[in-house]
């Protein structure tokens, strides 16, 4: 918050929750991914695939003091989304982490994958 908004305050655009730069990313998230919460872009957004026969889901782990959880679900129903990692991978704002999902797409044909962070 400090380097960016020139506050330590959970509050106004440094909030949270607060989208400042007006991409759908709130600044959590944005912290999460290493990116820049004032200036709008797609850069280091998480990344769906398929891969082989599953979903995959990429993306910068970039903060250890964060909690990241790649959730599930075949619904999107908001009591559908089921855990299938947490914290994966090795913290790195340059190198992603690659999470898989454990259920083949051809046994799913409406699968979907989220990030999920949380601040301690």
């Amino acid at each position: 918050r400090q380097t960016h908004f020139g506050v330590t305050a959970d509050a106004g655009p440094a909030a949270d929750l607060a989208d400042p730069d007006g991409d759908g990313v709130v600044n959590l998230l944005e912290y999460a991914l290493a990116r820049d919460p004032l200036a709008a872009s797609d850069a280091a957004a998480p990344a769906p695939a398929v891969s082989g026969s599953a979903l995959t889901l990429a993306f910068l782990r970039a903060r250890p003091e964060l909690t990241y959880h790649v959730e599930a679900s075949s619904t999107l129903a908001p009591d559908s989304w089921q855990v299938i990692a947490t914290n994966p991978g090795t913290v790195s704002a340059t190198t992603p982490v690659v999470v898989t999902d454990p259920e083949p797409v051809s046994g799913n044909p409406r699968r979907f994958l989220r990030l999920r962070v949380v601040a301690p």
